[in-house]
């Protein structure tokens, strides 16, 4: 069992890539692998500049997009980069983080029916989650494995 906390940056810097070649260092199985992703920010309300996320969603859609911004706007964006929506603001998207790591997940060589993705949003449920782009509050949560 073993537990990881990753943002747009754990994103950026390939995190998931590097667990699983650990876990496999000390004997673990990569198909015998489960993962279960926790409730987060979901796309609606996770807005991000276009400029940091640009290589991440060319190493995930293997498209180099954001070298192309009026494509994205002729386009139906959600069925060309399903976890992206585009923002009134031309330099900065919603970003759905979740199918990003999922993503990330089956280029290191998962499949999808092993990632599980609690899909509660951090940010819309203000009486089950903290959420530092709500309230911007230090506070936190907790999360247990059992099995």
């Amino acid at each position: 069992i073993g537990v990881c906390h990753t943002g747009l940056k754990g994103l950026q810097n390939n995190i998931l890539s590097e667990i699983i070649i650990k876990l496999e260092e000390i004997g673990c199985k990569k198909k015998n692998l489960i993962i279960a992703m926790g409730p987060a920010i979901n796309r609606n309300n996770y807005q991000v500049e276009s400029k940091d996320i640009a290589y991440l969603l060319t190493e995930i859609t293997d498209r180099k997009i954001l070298e192309y911004p009026s494509y994205l706007y002729k386009s139906q964006v959600k069925d060309l980069i399903p976890q992206l929506k585009i923002d009134i603001n031309p330099k900065k998207l919603f970003f759905d983080i979740q199918i990003a790591a999922t993503l990330q997940l089956i280029y290191a060589g998962l499949i999808k029916e092993q990632i599980h993705i609690n899909r509660l949003c951090t940010f819309s449920n203000p009486k089950l989650f903290n959420s530092w782009r709500r309230n911007h509050s230090l506070s936190r949560q907790w999360s247990c494995i059992y099995s």
